[in-house]
């Protein structure tokens, strides 16, 4: 029997697509643009978002006054001047209401700052453009608090591990430096915020750290070069200190622009299945407290034993200079010798 070549079944070729977005080359990590992209899609949403930055700014400005008017009348209309004038013959009973506006004051101011804050991130990942800036930021006071809570976090890990030699707290603030955005945008709270954080920036470390390095270091760039030009002429000073006036303005709303865009890349590399562990922080941050009032407790005490040793110098050498009113008048008396035994024999030759 003769053998029937049977022909075999092509092989399949599995095809692979390569995002757009990873520049065609496996170098870029899955979720992140190339830096060039980056810059130019930061100029695109910074450009669309503008004019909203200014209106939020322009709210944000008002409210601020609006609370320094207020506060002021209060003050004047309840005799705050003449309390401050009579505080040192009256004590402090007058003028402590006062001192509470000033909190008052004080704690209203920094609730909408935090609001405009919040509101400028909400309007950076916005999608829906049909939101008007004022409902947007109504809506950001209600994330106050929680965003002021893990602020309060963050700054104790990150001020108690700068104890430890300021490069542990530079290292424990970058891992946490996305808490705002998991706070706003993903609606985390606390300690969870903080570890979404820490995670998104462990995963991603390289490609978020170059990013904001480069961020930096144009900025500074830019100011180094007009500062070299505006050394050339008076006339070139003005046009450079009017460029410098326009970039102060508008880098916020920029770099806020260009940090939502790795946040948003970083936050689609993020896996979530991955464990994420933020204890070492608190180990660091315990020991850089822990060290520092251990230090505090110590300068402190060689403080006050300075102070009573040169306290007590300073009393010694006073009671040198100035002895006791009897020793004075012991030695301002005159200098006589006197001889009991010859004034009794003079009274019996007498």
């Amino acid at each position: 029997m003769e053998e029937k070549n049977t022909p075999k079944p092509p092989k399949t070729v599995t095809e692979v697509t390569v995002s757009p977005h990873q520049g065609g080359a496996r170098a870029q990590k899955s979720g992140f643009t190339p830096i060039s992209q980056l810059f130019k899609d930061s100029w695109t949403l910074f450009t669309k978002k503008f004019l909203k930055f200014l209106v939020l700014g322009g709210y944000t400005l008002v409210a601020v006054f609006a609370v320094i008017f207020v506060c002021s009348i209060i003050f004047l209309m309840f005799g705050g001047v003449n309390a401050i004038s009579t505080f040192g013959k009256e004590g402090a009973g007058n003028i402590l209401p006062f001192i509470l506006i000033g909190i008052v004051y004080i704690v209203t101011v920094a609730i909408i700052s935090v609001a405009g804050r919040i509101a400028g991130i909400l309007i950076i990942s916005q999608e829906n453009e049909v939101e008007s800036v004022m409902s947007i930021f109504k809506r950001s006071f209600p994330l106050v608090l929680p965003l002021f809570l893990v602020g309060l976090i963050d700054g104790f890990l990150v001020f108690g591990a700068a104890m430890l030699f300021i490069v542990p707290g530079v290292i424990v603030g970058i891992f946490l430096s996305f808490f705002s955005y998991v706070v706003i945008i993903d609606k985390k709270r606390g300690i969870s915020a903080l570890k979404m954080s820490a995670g998104i920036i462990q995963q991603s470390f390289g490609e978020i750290f170059s990013r904001i390095l480069l961020l930096i270091l144009g900025y500074f760039g830019i100011l180094i070069v007009l500062s070299i030009f505006s050394s050339f002429s008076d006339t070139v000073a003005a046009l450079v200190s009017l460029i410098q006036l326009i970039l102060q303005l508008g880098a916020g709303a920029y770099a806020s622009a260009y940090l939502y865009l790795i946040y948003k890349q970083a936050r689609a590399s993020f896996d979530e299945s991955k464990p994420v562990s933020i204890t070492w922080m608190w180990i660091v941050s315990g020991s850089g407290w822990v060290i520092g009032i251990f230090l505090y407790m110590i300068v402190s005490g060689l403080v006050a034993g300075q102070g009573t040793e040169f306290m007590n110098s300073v009393l010694k050498e006073l009671n040198k200079v100035k002895p006791s009113n009897g020793q004075m008048m012991y030695d301002q008396s005159p200098d006589v010798d006197y001889d009991q035994s010859s004034d009794s024999s003079m009274m019996f030759e007498k």
